[in-house]
Order: structure tokens, then C-alpha cells, then sequence
């Protein structure tokens, strides 16, 4: 992974932990490549399913880069330096957010859905419930 991309999922992943299970599809569909198909979780392999034309590829990542940027004014340089520490070290940050937070933190995840689903056809949006109703299904087998 490069700085870069190190960078802009240090400012999302809190966003993308509070996020409605829609996100994590998004959630690199500009940087996913067929040969990174391996080493990606399964949620971002199941981009290549919606058939995203470059266009969508590029309404998602604008919509995405604007959402870090307001979780990046959501959170406390505390929080933030916590955020990138649990990153680096793959685990889950506890990062004690008060109730403003999660209220605003809500208020963006729910615009951003709506605003990632717009970029969709019917028919991606009719695809992507699928491959997260399979997701679901796959999580509660385990």
C-alpha cells in the first residue's frame, strides 16, 4: 500500500467503521485493480461485480476524498493519531467518541450513502444489495 493510500484510509477508516455495510464496497473503487484482487478483502473484490464505468469510478472516489475531509473535522487530533496507530497495526481503534460525534458521524455516513447510491444504476443498486445480502449471510454462518 502506498503513502497515499495510507493517508486517505487513515482519514476514512473511523468513517468507514461507523458506515452502513454500502461503504466498504465503495471504499477504494478507484485504486482496486484486478492484480490486487488477492491481497484485497472480499468487499472490495465485489466492485469488479457492479461494473463501475470510469465515470462512477470517479463521482465515488469525489464523493469518498469529500467525506474524509469531514470526518477529518469530525475528529480530535487525539483521535485521529489513535486512528492511524490501530491502522498500522490492523486492529480496531477505540477511539471514545462523545455523542456529538456519532450524531454528526451519522448525519455524514447516511449523506454519503445516498450520494454513493445516486451514482448507481438501478441495476448496480439491485447487484450491490445482493452481494451485501451474501456478505451478511456469509458473516452470520461464521
Amino acid at each position: 500500500m502506498n503513502f497515499k493510500n495510507l493517508i486517505i484510509l487513515s482519514g476514512t477508516s473511523a468513517f468507514l467503521l461507523a458506515t452502513s455495510t454500502v461503504l466498504p464496497f465503495f471504499h477504494n473503487a478507484a485504486q482496486a485493480k484486478p492484480s490486487d484482487s488477492a491481497a484485497e478483502p472480499a468487499r472490495i473484490r465485489n466492485l469488479d461485480q457492479l461494473n463501475l464505468t470510469d465515470a462512477q469510478k470517479t463521482k465515488l472516489k469525489g464523493i469518498r476524498e469529500s467525506s474524509s475531509k469531514e470526518m477529518t473535522a469530525i475528529l480530535t487530533p487525539e483521535q485521529k493519531e489513535k486512528l492511524q496507530t490501530a491502522m498500522s497495526q490492523k486492529k480496531k481503534p477505540d477511539l471514545n467518541l462523545t455523542e456529538e460525534q456519532k450524531t454528526k458521524i451519522k448525519a455524514l455516513r447516511d449523506k454519503t450513502r445516498d450520494e454513493m447510491m445516486a451514482v448507481l444504476t438501478p441495476e448496480q443498486q439491485k447487484k450491490l444489495q445482493e452481494l451485501r445480502q451474501a456478505r451478511k449471510e456469509s458473516r452470520n454462518k461464521q
